[in-house]
């Protein structure tokens, strides 16, 4: 089920990203708005916004201001992914379709999500 785990990976890049934004705003009064630059609090785009491929592209600077971006933004998502591949790889096919299966993956998922969280949280 090599492809399952690649689809998995591909989530875990995006709740990765998501990961990033609650740790970011813990004790901010809303989670709502558009991410900006912690530095110039420029709003960011949409290419800004793609996982790993866009701190890559930038080599870690703001677009506008220059100031450097934290390293943790391509951590957790590359943790995220990594973890929510594992997962999916040992998915099997037949298996895949069980309903019980399907919510063995679900909360395997959330737990590795809330684990990444909880150790980017903590090392912040």
């Amino acid at each position: 089920m090599i492809i399952f785990a690649i689809l998995s990976g591909i989530f875990g890049l995006v709740v990765g990203s998501f990961l990033n934004v609650l740790v970011i705003r813990r004790g901010a009064k809303t989670l709502l708005g558009r991410s900006g630059c912690l530095s110039c609090a420029h709003e960011l785009e949409v290419l800004d916004l793609v996982p790993i491929v866009s701190w890559l592209a930038l080599r870690g600077r703001c677009r506008h201001c220059g100031s450097k971006i934290s390293i943790q933004y391509p951590l957790v998502e590359i943790s995220s992914a990594i973890l929510f591949a594992c997962i999916g790889a040992s998915v099997t096919l037949a298996s895949l379709f069980s309903p019980w299966q399907i919510v063995l993956v679900a909360v395997s998922f959330f737990i590795a999500a809330l684990l990444v969280a909880i150790a980017a949280y903590d090392i912040r």
